[in-house]
């Protein structure tokens, strides 16, 4: 079962540079489309985990960081999916609508805020479902 999470967690990591490969062109810095990819996949992961095979993806990785009871696991699933799906909405306006440097600017001193806030705002409901 481990080896299975290794595997699936590799392919992940280097979808977007096999979709350059496919495509001929460099989809990592030239385009947003990896990225947006890899969010919605990402969050497709963590829904139909949940909802066709009634596996949490989260709580199997994160069990030993924290004990949530089984509502706490559902949420923090819900809500990083969804956060996931607003990333990759995100970026696909700023890329489209702003000059690639700023796009980049944005994925290093734009993203990783967004998500350090989003962490941090589930921390009350993290406390409030702990055993």
């Amino acid at each position: 079962m481990g080896d299975y999470w290794v595997y699936s967690s590799f392919c992940l990591c280097n979808y977007s540079k096999k979709i350059k490969y496919i495509s001929g062109r460099d989809v990592s810095s030239k385009t947003a489309l990896g990225e947006w990819i890899s969010s919605i996949i990402f969050a497709i992961i963590l829904i139909v985990s949940k909802i066709f095979f009634n596996k949490n993806f989260l709580k199997f990785f994160f069990n030993t960081a924290f004990q949530l009871d089984e509502m706490g696991w559902n949420k923090l699933n819900y809500r990083w999916a969804y956060f996931f799906i607003f990333l990759a909405f995100i970026n696909e306006i700023v890329w489209r609508t702003q000059p690639e440097a700023t796009w980049v600017n944005f994925k290093v001193w734009g993203i990783l805020p967004i998500t350090f806030i989003f962490t941090a705002c589930q921390l009350p409901m993290i406390n409030k479902h702990k055993i």
